[in-house]
């Protein structure tokens, strides 16, 4: 269940994202932009898809840590992937 909203976060913020961030500034690399596709998350594990959270939190910091004052909608982005990546890992253990 939490796999499924963490899907359907990526999604919206990628929408977003395509739209109104990345004309002016890319965040991901492309190799993780890659990943961000629909039909990879698809077939993504729970493992993978823990693994491509933590690597979204990772590029998203790094990012952050680039701008004078940062990005409010990437930081909320950013919490909800928190939140539902430590709910996720509460439910394996």
């Amino acid at each position: 269940m939490i796999d499924r909203e963490i899907k359907s976060t990526i999604n919206q913020f990628k929408r977003v994202y395509e739209k109104q961030i990345l004309p002016k500034e890319h965040v991901f690399s492309n190799e993780t932009a890659a990943l961000l596709k629909r039909r990879s998350l698809k077939t993504m594990t729970n493992k993978d898809l823990q693994y491509l959270t933590k690597r979204l939190l990772k590029e998203i910091d790094a990012f952050q840590k680039t701008r004078t004052v940062p990005h409010n909608g990437i930081s909320l982005f950013q919490n909800t992937l928190k939140q539902l990546l430590g709910a996720q890992t509460d439910t394996i253990n």
